[in-house]
């Protein structure tokens, strides 16, 4: 298949408005409706798991500031022509063994053969939901993203990292959400959530929601911002925040979690359980994590993900996270055969960062995902800012929905936090 993409090219300008207030930047290019599965409606989906159905719901319209989103501005100019082809998947993990069934992976991508602890049963959901999702404003908040009543809350522990090893670039707040009921030493899946002091406002309603009715595993929440420079953590092309991530933030997470409640928090080392999420550059942060380690994440949502040459990594990298779509580049997602392990949702709005800029690179991503037989989902906003607001309270809970499908839901966790 030959396809046609265009590198962002950036240049970049410093400044103190973040991109998740990016009000007020051009106006959208035509939408690409290419491989689309939907123009209007917005259906929810099967988990795939045993659990109900997703939905959507009622209120919220337009982008108020967002956590996440990039202290630079940046401007454009096209190039190249990407081919991709499609592949299948093998991949080993860590500790443990797990089964994962294929279900009719996409495009010829075969199961994911994977190992984690506790032998748990990962099932290949098959290609529902894959593809391109539109939606357009006015957008409509899912009743999800708000509590209700009689559903038990889970518990959010907060606390603040010192000056980090990894980056030395300064302390940062972080937290950590316990679904209701978590009984200390109980393994569980978890995401890692990116400017996530900011985010957990969102996530802690829709997982306490969609883990009472059973649509997601009993799962944990790992949230932190950044430090001082929050570029060179989140859109540097390396593992390096992956490192910072597992030899700082989850232990002291951890740590905390037994300090402030006198729990043992067990996250587990099963990489079908383990997701990464963010926003802007958080979200490129996300899929670096899957992409350099998929042994251990391999769950990754982005919302306006800055797959845009912000960090340039020579010599692997020379654009940093632009050349994730790339063929000149070796480590990339048309150039490595069999595919990587990965299920990633992305989204982007009409009216994104940098005029068409995010949009453009969201859209190349998606391209080659879908050219290389991924499991991708992608939301396309018309009308939506960078990290629109509004958007996000409409497509979150379906997102989040879709990426864990196949992952097994236990019954509930009895109550005695």
């Amino acid at each position: 298949m030959k396809l046609s993409l265009r590198r962002p090219v950036v240049s970049l300008r410093p400044r103190s408005v973040r991109l998740g207030h990016l009000c007020g930047w051009l106006a959208f290019g035509a939408l690409s409706t290419a491989g689309a599965i939907a123009c209007s409606s917005y259906a929810p989906l099967a988990n795939g798991n045993g659990g109900a159905d997703g939905s959507t719901g009622s209120t919220a319209n337009g982008g108020t500031p967002d956590a996440g989103g990039s202290g630079q501005e940046a401007s454009v100019t096209p190039p190249a022509d990407t081919d991709a082809s499609t592949g299948t998947d093998a991949a080993s993990g860590a500790d443990g063994a797990i089964a994962v069934t294929d279900a009719g992976a996409a495009n010829g991508a075969g199961a994911d053969g994977a190992s984690g602890d506790g032998g748990v049963a990962v099932t290949d959901p098959g290609t529902m939901g894959d593809g391109i999702v539109m939606i357009a404003a006015p957008f409509v908040a899912s009743p999800d993203m708000t509590d209700k009543p009689g559903v038990a809350r889970g518990r959010t522990i907060q606390f603040q990292m010192g000056n980090s090893m990894t980056f030395g670039d300064g302390g940062r707040a972080a937290a950590v959400y316990l679904p209701a009921g978590y009984v200390s030493g109980t393994e569980v899946p978890f995401m890692v959530a990116q400017d996530g002091v900011g985010f957990s406002g969102d996530v802690r309603p829709l997982l306490d929601n969609m883990i009472a009715d059973g649509r997601l595993p009993a799962m944990a929440f790992v949230f932190a911002d950044p430090a001082g420079n929050r570029s060179v953590e989140y859109d540097t092309a390396s593992d390096k925040y992956y490192r910072f991530v597992e030899t700082e933030l989850l232990p002291q997470a951890i740590a905390q979690v037994m300090m402030q409640a006198n729990l043992v928090l067990n996250l587990t080392k099963n990489p079908e359980g383990r997701g990464a999420y963010g926003g802007s550059s958080g979200g490129a942060a996300a899929f670096t994590m899957g992409w350099f380690h998929p042994e251990s994440y391999r769950r990754i949502l982005t919302i306006s993900g800055s797959f845009v040459a912000l960090q340039r990594s020579p010599p692997a990298f020379p654009d940093g996270c632009a050349d994730y779509f790339m063929t000149t580049v070796l480590d990339t997602i048309p150039n490595t055969t069999p595919p990587k392990p990965l299920r990633v949702f992305l989204e982007a709005g009409s009216n994104d960062g940098g005029g068409t800029v995010w949009r453009d690179a969201n859209d190349s991503m998606g391209k080659v995902l879908a050219a290389k037989g991924y499991h991708y989902r992608y939301v396309q906003a018309q009308g939506a800012v960078h990290e629109d607001y509004g958007a996000r309270h409409q497509y979150l809970p379906d997102a989040m929905l879709w990426l864990w499908r196949g992952y097994p839901i236990k019954p509930s966790l009895s109550p005695d936090m």
